[in-house]
């Protein structure tokens, strides 16, 4: 979301002392605030060589199927002021995202945990071997690892290398 407008103000030397203190009006009066800065928003008079720029922060607080509009006058002494208008559109659909992402983030880090906390609670109280696949691992792992008389391999067993 574009938070911020910059406008740059020039006038040529004769006309410089000429230009005064920019103001605002916004349509509808209600739901965006804004709020001028920068070395325009003060009325130093702006040259060719140093321009004045003038900083349009808005902010919305009131989401709107219409776009705000944002007229800014400068007035110019014995002329007409000058006039920028500007739109801004106010939409929060993507709120919706925000939201179902933070949900899906709690829902992994949740079941993550909720996980490692009984994979932790049955090895603790039943032991590795109450772990499904443990006892088929071990038995692959030995069957593989030699032919020594020492080496047999226990299909049957169910609690297979415990003490």
């Amino acid at each position: 979301e574009q938070t911020h407008v910059a406008l740059y103000v020039t006038a040529i030397s004769a006309f410089s002392g000429l230009v005064g203190k920019p103001s605002f009006k916004v349509s509808p009066d209600k739901g965006l605030d804004i709020e001028l800065s920068g070395s325009g928003a003060s009325g130093k008079a702006p040259t060719t060589l140093s321009p004045t720029n003038l900083l349009v922060n808005w902010r919305c607080q009131t989401a709107r199927d219409t776009p705000y509009q944002v007229v800014i006058s400068i007035p110019v002494e014995g002329y007409d002021p000058i006039e920028f208008t500007l739109t801004k559109l106010c939409d929060y659909r993507q709120r919706g995202w925000a939201t179902f992402g933070v949900l899906s983030c709690t829902f992994i880090v949740l079941t993550t945990i909720s996980c490692c906390g009984g994979f932790i609670y049955k090895t603790r109280v039943e032991g590795l071997d109450a772990v499904p696949g443990v006892t088929i691992f071990s038995a692959c792992l030995e069957a593989v690892s030699g032919d020594d008389a020492n080496n047999h391999t226990s299909w049957e067993e169910r609690r297979y290398g415990s003490i």
